[in-house]
């Protein structure tokens, strides 16, 4: 019989598993509809568009450049 530490344990590893990988569905539920995944994916753009303006920090062009220069580049 698993003692209370062994609950938590699960515990944990579920609400880890939810956020790392984002909302979950449960197992057997109905996918989204049509228009639902519409919607959202219409609120994603709107979120993530935004970013493509933004420009790229230094320090990531700078890692970047360093991380080509080791392959001979």
């Amino acid at each position: 019989m698993p003692d209370h530490n062994d609950r938590d344990d699960v515990s944990r590893r579920g609400r880890a598993a939810n956020v790392a990988g984002g909302l979950s569905r449960q197992s057997g539920s109905a996918p989204l509809d049509r228009p639902t995944q519409d919607r959202l994916g219409f609120a994603l753009r709107s979120l993530y568009d935004g970013l493509m303006d933004e420009p790229v920090p230094d320090r990531l062009t700078d890692l970047i450049r360093r991380l080509d220069g080791g392959k001979g580049h």
